[in-house]
Formats: structure tokens, sequence, C-alpha cells
């Protein structure tokens, strides 16, 4: 499924995607690629509605987090929107799967923030 793509990635990026099924074996830049570029077109209708959903609202808080001036005029909303995908994390994958890396999307809001303040 999610090789199929794989002639269609530019040579600009480091990796060309491989298996879901090998996915403990990715490298950074391989979830960065898997989230902002691939994700949507690897994951729909290969997954449930609802996660999927989740998964494109972290696609885009993450996205705007990247670039500074959408950051300066959403963080405020972003950091609405990350809470969400938590909540929705737990009611949809189970309480169980509330994990520290999860934890942590709170403050991504902050430190995209500091990292944009002109010095």
């Amino acid at each position: 499924m999610f090789t199929s793509v794989r002639k269609h990635i530019p040579d600009e990026f480091a990796r060309k995607p491989r298996s879901l099924s090998e996915v403990k074996m990715w490298k950074a830049t391989e979830f960065r690629q898997f989230l902002l570029y691939s994700e949507p077109i690897a994951l729909q209708g290969n997954i449930k509605s609802a996660m999927y959903r989740n998964f494109l609202l972290l696609s885009v808080c993450i996205r705007v987090l990247l670039s500074p001036d959408m950051c300066s005029l959403s963080c405020d909303y972003i950091q609405d929107l990350l809470r969400t995908f938590v909540i929705n994390v737990s009611a949809i994958c189970g309480k169980e799967q509330l994990t520290y890396n999860v934890h942590s999307l709170f403050h991504l809001v902050d430190d995209a923030r500091r990292s944009y303040l002109p010095w």
C-alpha cells in the first residue's frame, strides 16, 4: 500500500517510504515525511475514519507549527487542536496509548513560540 507511492516521491526527500510493516525500523526523516506529506494518501481508506481524521488533525497542527508566519497567527488555536487530538487518542485507541510522547504534544506550541521569538 504505502510503498506504491515510492516512484512519486521527489529526489529531494532523503528517503523513499518503506512499508508500514517496517515502521519499527523507520528513521526520523521517514516519520516526518509520513506525517507531513504521505499520511493523507497512505491512510485514507485503510484505517477507521475517526482515526484517520485524528491523524489529519495532528498533521495539520505540525505543519502550522513549522511555519513561523502561520504559527504566530494560530498558536492558541493549534494548542486547542492538539488538546483535541490527545483526547481523541484516548477515546479512539484507549487510555493506555496516552504515553509520554503523546503528552509531550502539549508542549509543542510553547516550543514553537520560543523558537520564533525575535532575538
